[in-house]
């Protein structure tokens, strides 16, 4: 009886232990296609309205490529500067954020934009995220969403409402987050959203005090 017991543990440890090996495959596996999946572009507002916020939005913005590198080294990823026309820094794979991250620092050291090309910013990041297609698309936004250009002057200069020609059909489909902007703003931006059939989840410079833009964009889901 006893030689039989032991028989039955042996064959029993044997298939847990290749159930164990077939189950850590697949879960590589899965990562590995969860890292395919995933396609990241971040705008960054460099314009005279944000600069209070630019500090506390390099830590969301290193937050969130330290998340990257680690959980998605083979996305593509995009960082933009929003400014008068909007300037690509760096486009690569995650694994490798560390270098704009350090760009994007010396860039703010030098001066900041009268200007915010919101639409320029947009429309280039549309572009990149549509190029490959992941499955999910995410295009975080780290700005006061205050549109200045030029031509572009709205009456209530202390809210700046959205310009009529921003990109709203490029955004369907793309997750996209807006980080840092007061209250007055989203409230205009809430009611055109709602006219275009496009959601952008917003969050006002005192709810990113407590919260954290890795957190809500890739751990809320």
């Amino acid at each position: 009886m006893r030689k039989i017991l032991l028989a039955g543990m042996i064959l029993l440890l044997s298939l847990t232990a290749c159930d164990r090996e077939k189950l850590e495959k697949a879960r590589a596996i899965m990562k590995q296609e969860s890292m395919e999946e995933v396609q990241v572009a971040v705008l960054f507002d460099n314009s005279l309205s944000y600069k209070p916020f630019i500090d506390d939005t390099l830590i969301q913005v290193r937050d969130v490529f330290r998340y990257l590198a680690a959980t998605y080294p083979e996305a593509n990823t995009t960082l933009i500067m929003i400014d008068k026309n909007a300037k690509i820094i760096w486009s690569g794979l995650s694994r490798d954020l560390q270098k704009p991250y350090d760009e994007l620092k010396n860039i703010l050291k030098n001066k900041t934009s009268k200007y915010t090309n919101l639409i320029d910013a947009v429309n280039k990041a549309v572009y990149f995220l549509n190029k490959e297609k992941a499955n999910r698309q995410i295009l975080i936004i780290f700005s006061d969403m205050k549109h200045s250009m030029p031509d572009y002057h709205p009456r209530d200069y202390e809210v700046v409402p959205p310009p009529e020609d921003y990109p709203w059909e490029g955004l369907k489909g793309i997750e996209t987050y807006a980080f840092f902007v007061p209250y007055k703003e989203w409230h205009e931006w809430v009611k055109v959203m709602d006219q275009k059939g496009v959601k952008i989840k917003g969050f006002l410079p005192e709810e990113l005090k407590t919260a954290k833009a890795v957190q809500i964009v890739f751990e809320e889901e």
